[in-house]
């Protein structure tokens, strides 16, 4: 067994674990559609709709979008055919949704700890932290993590 067979194997794998965990997490955002939807129509109508739409159902579908590239490279990685452009367009996005979720967890969330330590209300990072895990912040964040490095992987060539 050469190293090149056990990289194969192992990008696929995180590739694999990658778009489960994008699934999942799309799994639960449109599960929390579903539900914000039926409570806001049941209780005000048809009129606030709207929210949810932009917030909750928008945000997964241009997830799915996104996830159609790794998608198709873990596809062409079964059959020994992706080629270098696919790998690094796939890594240059995952990349940057990436750091756009450490980005956009860790800016906003510094102001609002400052905020409720001055106020008293709490004295630890945690409740921060655990909005971001139970969110599903963290499988996205995990997923396109996996995903980077996967298709990062896919530009190493095994010898054949």
């Amino acid at each position: 067994m050469y190293l090149g067979d056990v990289m194969k194997k192992a990008k696929n794998i995180v590739l694999l674990i990658g778009i489960i965990l994008n699934l999942l997490y799309i799994l639960l955002q449109l599960f929390r559609f579903v539900y914000d939807c039926v409570t806001v129509v049941l209780q005000f109508g048809f009129d606030n709709l709207r929210y949810f739409v932009y917030n909750d159902f928008f945000p997964s579908l241009i997830t799915v979008a996104i996830m159609l590239l790794p998608v198709i490279l873990l596809i062409l990685n079964l059959k020994n055919k992706a080629g270098k452009v696919l790998p690094i367009i796939s890594a240059v996005m995952c990349g940057a949704i990436a750091l756009w979720m450490v980005f956009s967890f860790i800016t906003p969330a510094i102001p609002q700890y400052l905020i409720y330590s001055k106020l008293g209300l709490v004295d630890t990072y945690f409740t921060i932290i655990l909005h971001f895990i139970t969110s599903g912040g963290i499988l996205l964040f995990t997923g396109f993590a996996l995903l980077t490095v996967g298709s990062i992987m896919s530009l190493i060539k095994s010898k054949e």
